[in-house]
């Protein structure tokens, strides 16, 4: 996600009088240099949630998502993106802004003279790595979110009764086999945390391995019944063979 933002933010950040405009922190220029190219992107990837310009004092400038919304101070309440502004560099990870929580990259930017002029941040949204992550391993997945103490679901077909009962894994970290249904579900568990630390969230990943156990009991009969009727051959050989000795 990371290098994907990057390629994301190079199709934005393409044409220099942006940083210029941010600079002269003037939103309505900024907004008619990038509004066609973020709606252009969002038309390939609904999963983009968040695109935002700061100056360089702190305030958003400019919410793509979101036009009516802005002038805003969030350093303080966003600690990934006080840490770009302190330390004029790149960072990336789960947080949740005014707007809601998404996996974010947020960029320094810089003028000619390598003068910084505020920062730009592109969040996507969590349901992209959950659906990405269930539909290339074959699997199903939720992702609780601890702030809204709610699911988010990869797909509709999920037992809604299941989904309550995964609540009391909502903190989990280890890995678990359960049993649920009569079916044997192995879950994965894959917490969020904020550059401070705050919990965020869980995304819960669970694989049916019902057959997997089926097929593992009928070979244990199988073999059992193997075992079995070898042992009973190899009794009566022993009988065969001893009673051929003894009438001799």
């Amino acid at each position: 996600l990371k290098n994907y933002s990057y390629e994301l933010s190079s199709k934005i950040l393409d044409n220099p009088d942006i940083i210029l405009e941010l600079k002269e922190q003037n939103k309505n220029k900024l907004e008619q240099l990038t509004i066609e190219k973020y709606s252009i992107l969002l038309t390939k990837d609904p999963y983009i949630t968040r695109m935002n310009f700061f100056s360089k004092d702190g305030p958003n400038l400019l919410r793509l998502q979101k036009l009516d919304l802005s002038g805003d101070n969030i350093l303080q309440s966003r600690p990934m993106l006080k840490k770009v502004f302190d330390t004029k560099e790149t960072f990336f990870g789960f947080e949740k802004g005014l707007t809601g929580l998404s996996y974010r990259v947020i960029l320094p930017l810089f003028d000619e003279k390598n003068d910084f002029v505020g920062a730009f941040e592109i969040g996507i949204s969590v349901r992209k790595i959950m659906y990405s992550i269930t539909f290339f391993n074959n699997i199903q997945g939720v992702f609780y979110e601890t702030n809204l103490d709610k699911f988010i679901t990869s797909d509709s077909s999920i037992n809604p009764k299941f989904i309550e009962y995964l609540k009391k894994f909502e903190y989990e970290k280890e890995n678990k086999d359960i049993i649920f249904d009569n079916k044997h579900l192995t879950l994965q568990f894959f917490n969020t945390t904020s550059l401070d630390g705050q919990n965020l969230g869980n995304f819960i990943f669970f694989h049916d391995l019902t057959q997997y156990y089926t097929d593992f009991e009928s070979t244990l009969k199988k073999l059992f019944l193997i075992s079995l009727t070898t042992i009973l051959a190899i009794y009566l050989i022993i009988l065969y063979i001893f009673n051929m000795f003894y009438k001799q």
